[in-house]
């Protein structure tokens, strides 16, 4: 039974991408918005988990305040799925700003390997297929899927868009060689991490958060660059920060969450607020 499920949804997706790739920029915006509508009705439960972070979030916000939030936030996933699946064609015939670019070709042409920070925010999906087809040598960091079918759909798509994609049981000796030899690792480290990860307050509360990033640079003291896929009506723009170590600081992930925080207070429906982000406590 899971086989054929598995089948059916690789299927699908294969569809919906061919459909995609034909439609113009405008046409797939709008779809994404109703595509996002549907989950808004159809998965209670996820969006019942998002409102209940939201308003811990942002306490000062009313009701009504919140509902619109979690409604835009519907809209831009539903978005971003479509968007997802045309990565390719956004990448090489629509507009995408570069904050900073200048920046990351310096170190490229250094031959300088840094570790790349992101978050579940925006479009992440676009930042490795940029970084790539700018030919920068990367490897990005995955997490698998539940549904076999959707996880090789989504592993070949980012495989043809040079994001070469490495499950997050990867060997860490491997990434630190990786670094070590002038290339750069690619992680969205925003997501619980058990009772292993490091405790940072994020609006306002305690959160696990990964270590993988710290322990990185402490192995490496190679750059870190933070960045952020923001979407813009029907475009999108990139912003890198690379980020110095503080004393004001515990970590380079409390530099990093601090950073995050701060860009999600800017448009908070673009951030991805159905993961249960303050499931572990800090006991």
């Amino acid at each position: 039974m899971k086989t054929i499920k598995n089948f059916i949804t690789r299927l699908s997706l294969n569809l919906i991408q061919i459909f995609c790739l034909v439609i113009r920029p405008s046409l797939r915006s709008i779809i994404g918005k109703l595509v996002g509508a549907l989950f808004f009705y159809i998965f209670k439960k996820r969006k019942k988990l998002a409102y209940s972070q939201l308003k811990e979030s942002f306490p000062n916000k009313n009701n009504k305040e919140l509902l619109k939030i979690l409604k835009k936030t519907h809209s831009h996933f539903g978005q971003m799925f479509l968007d997802a699946l045309c990565i390719e064609k956004i990448i090489k015939n629509e507009k995408i700003k570069i904050i900073n670019e200048q920046t990351l070709l310096n170190l490229k042409s250094n031959k300088e390997g840094f570790i790349l920070l992101t978050g579940h925010f925006g479009n992440w999906e676009i930042i490795p297929a940029w970084m790539s087809k700018n030919n920068f040598n990367i490897k990005t960091v995955t997490q698998n899927q539940k549904n076999k079918g959707a996880q090789l759909f989504f592993n070949n798509l980012r495989k043809k868009n040079g994001f070469n994609p490495v499950s997050i049981h990867y060997s860490s000796h491997k990434m630190i060689n990786f670094l070590k030899n002038g290339n750069t690792l690619i992680l969205a480290s925003d997501q619980d991490a058990g009772k292993k990860g490091e405790f940072i307050n994020f609006f306002g509360r305690a959160a696990s958060t990964p270590r993988g990033a710290s322990v990185f640079y402490e192995k490496t003291k190679c750059k870190v660059v933070v960045a952020f896929c923001i979407r813009k009506k029907f475009n999108y723009c990139i912003e890198f920060i690379i980020i110095e170590p503080s004393k004001k600081y515990t970590s380079i992930m409390h530099q990093f969450t601090e950073l995050l925080e701060q860009r999600i207070k800017k448009k908070p429906h673009q951030y991805l607020w159905f993961h249960r982000r303050w499931k572990t406590k800090n006991e």
